[in-house]
């Protein structure tokens, strides 16, 4: 809801969501929003080139995700915000993930807006879409606490090391321990 407030305040946050929304190929060429009394129940309708559909009952989860996050995106990197996002490749294609990293990489060097999150997507440990520091992983240790340790951690790590395949080889742990018997 914080994300489509953001785009209802002017027409030309709106235009560049659209924008977006657009390069990622959703097909959406407009959004209605309106807000109850109390701000809390939002009305929201998608507009298509031939039909619209309501968002909160119509679209798929990955649609309502995908155009909160946008929104969400434009506010934070906006207004030097912090965004946090548990798995954030849940329901979403690697590209829409690739497309939200590199638009916070791409952000000017003045900006101190960051995208922090979780996932599984092992295909996005990539020496092209992060630097060693920003990879951190994730244990279980024997007293069933996580430990959290950076890539930065491991000496001899070079650009070119295939990080995805070393990973799931273990080298940097952090694996799930599957018991199959």
């Amino acid at each position: 809801k914080d994300g489509l407030k953001f785009l209802q305040q002017n027409s030309l946050k709106k235009e560049v969501f659209l924008c977006s929304m657009q390069k990622l190929g959703t097909g959406i060429k407009d959004l209605k929003i309106s807000f109850s009394s109390d701000m809390h129940q939002n009305l929201t309708t998608v507009v298509y080139d031939n039909f619209e559909t309501r968002l909160e009952t119509e679209e798929s989860t990955g649609i309502k995700k995908l155009v909160e996050l946008v929104a969400l995106m434009m506010d934070v990197l906006r207004n030097d915000k912090i965004l946090l996002a548990d798995n954030l490749d849940v329901d979403f294609h690697e590209a829409v993930i690739q497309y939200v990293v590199n638009t916070f990489n791409k952000a000017k060097a003045n900006k101190k807006a960051q995208l922090v999150f979780t996932t599984h997507d092992v295909n996005l440990l990539d020496n092209k879409l992060f630097r060693r520091d920003q990879i951190w992983f994730t244990e279980l240790n024997d007293s069933r606490s996580t430990e959290l340790f950076s890539l930065l951690e491991f000496r001899n790590v070079a650009k070119s090391d295939d990080l995805k395949k070393d990973y799931l080889n273990g080298t940097y742990g952090a694996i799930p321990c599957i018991k199959l018997r």
